[in-house]
């Protein structure tokens, strides 16, 4: 093929390609990605057939509409065509998804500190490209795909950020800076989720907690401080669920003090103190059914009075959030918009989970006692019907937008999986994944594809016989370092204390 010089000795092809501007290799036109390009792990920026269309027309040949106007966007002109479509994604999809029922902080810090921080930039953009793409090929199972050009043009820009990222002190004096690493942080957590890095995320969860918990004396807690604190507290709980250790805050039943109960009167601010103090309830009762499983695997009394005194405090605690949430939930024009008439449904559904598995921890037959709690897995199920169809006609919400294929917070994911796995009526829990697989998308650490695969193996190995219902113990899942498979290990019933371990792999 011809191709003409331009100034500076560089190359323009006819057909539209041009040279690649990482280590000057000359771009040798293979569609759709440049072989060149990707022997270097990089990303070939030069992918349109048109090389007199400008960046800014390329972001929006994308199917998403764009969130800023014109003028916003041309006052980045350092910005490549392929930086430039992960950015915009990213302040039109991925950050409106995120903030979900995080009413502030994505929308507003992280926005404002991507268009003024390269660090917080370029791992914005890394975000948004691998969101954009996971979303375009239906939010399958998370798993870095080495081969997708999006995944290396994202790895790419995440190590940019790591590159920015080093140049800042964590321990330095200049508080912006402990905004700007937090920060990044925090989207380096979910980069890892989409690309099935889960011990990774938990690490970045951890580091960003010892720099939160690192605060010189003297420190003034800023706004910003206070959002990236509650941010990294709600992600530590979800570790509980995905590392044995459990969270690394420390919670006590103590802590959840006598007038925690006692809300504001208003709706709005019933529902920011429920929200608040539920961070509290929460982390107490992770870290007593981890005390509870422990002491079952010792085989220690599990009848001891103060045990049982504060698995009591602890139930009646969450017996009060479900009477509050369901004044708020019948009442829904107390209440400012149908997101926070939907957050009520969601904290409800995570209160009754809790509340079930407290009810159950101590007792001499765990699995078994499940099976008295059908009407609280029922319950479940409606109210993550209620939040996915009937509040907002099926896949659309109230502002016509589709439901978040990507949110920070917890969601059904955590509950429905619950009843998929620990309800034993066939029909109730193939209602629970039937739940989770119509609505493919990530909650933090919670993926739905992932649950549902999980749920299924858990019901086909306790569903061996047809005639009997099989129960099985301590299951628990860890991705291969190939991401090909996971391993299921899990006990049964009969041998859950210190029995043998038996294991199934699942193809991911």
């Amino acid at each position: 093929m011809q191709s003409k010089k331009k100034k500076g000795g560089h190359t323009k092809s006819r057909a539209g390609c041009r040279t690649c501007r990482i280590r000057r290799v000359k771009c040798d036109e293979t569609k759709p990605d440049c072989r060149k390009c990707s022997s270097t792990g990089r990303a070939c920026e030069w992918f349109t057939n048109n090389p007199s269309r400008p960046p800014i027309e390329l972001a929006r040949r994308s199917s998403f509409k764009p969130g800023f106007p014109d003028s916003s966007l041309t006052q980045m002109p350092d910005l490549k065509a392929l930086e430039l479509r992960g950015f915009e994604f990213f302040c039109t999809r991925t950050a409106p998804e995120m903030s979900y029922f995080d009413f502030d902080f994505w929308p507003n810090l992280v926005l404002q500190l991507s268009r003024s921080e390269p660090i917080v930039l370029h791992a914005a953009i890394a975000l948004g490209s691998l969101h954009e793409h996971e979303e375009s090929i239906g939010m399958p199972i998370s798993k870095h795909r080495t081969s997708d050009l999006r995944h290396r043009f994202a790895v790419t820009q995440y190590n940019t950020a790591i590159r920015y990222l080093r140049e800042r002190d964590a321990n330095g004096n200049d508080p912006k800076a402990r905004v700007l690493i937090l920060t990044t942080c925090l989207i380096f957590v979910h980069l890892e989720l989409l690309r099935g890095g889960y011990d990774m995320a938990i690490e970045h969860v951890r580091s960003g907690l010892k720099i939160l918990q690192g605060r010189c004396s003297g420190y003034q807690q800023s706004p910003a401080d206070s959002m990236l604190s509650t941010a990294f507290r709600r992600l530590d709980l979800q570790c509980a669920h995905f590392d044995k250790d459990g969270p690394m805050l420390q919670y006590q039943s103590r802590d959840v003090a006598e007038n925690h109960c006692v809300f504001s009167q208003s709706g709005v601010s019933r529902l920011e103190d429920i929200n608040k103090r539920w961070d509290t309830l929460l982390g107490a009762s992770l870290k007593f059914l981890q005390s509870a499983r422990t002491l079952r695997k010792e085989k220690a009394n599990l009848n001891d009075a103060e045990l049982i005194r504060t698995q009591g405090k602890l139930i009646s605690f969450h017996r009060a959030y479900i009477e509050e949430l369901e004044s708020l939930v019948s009442q829904p024009d107390v209440l400012p918009s149908k997101k926070h008439w939907q957050s009520c449904l969601l904290v409800k559904m995570h209160v009754i989970g809790i509340r079930l598995q407290l009810s159950v921890c101590l007792a001499q037959d765990e699995e078994l006692s499940y099976d008295t709690y059908h009407s609280d897995f029922s319950e479940m199920l409606s109210l993550a019907e209620r939040f996915m169809f009937n509040s907002d006609g099926g896949s659309q919400h109230h502002d016509g937008l589709k439901r978040p294929s990507l949110t920070t917070h917890w969601g059904v994911i955590p509950p429905l999986f619950l009843v998929a796995s620990k309800c034993r009526d066939p029909q109730t829990r193939r209602r629970g994944i039937a739940l989770l697989e119509s609505w493919p998308h990530r909650e933090g650490f919670w993926d739905a594809g992932l649950a549902v695969a999980f749920a299924r193996t858990v019901m086909e190995i306790e569903e061996q016989d047809p005639f009997t219902v099989g129960r099985i113990a301590n299951a628990f899942g860890i991705v291969a370092e190939d991401q090909s498979h996971t391993t299921i290990t899990y006990s049964r019933v009969q041998n859950a204390v210190n029995g043998p371990e038996e294991a199934v792999s699942m193809p991911i």
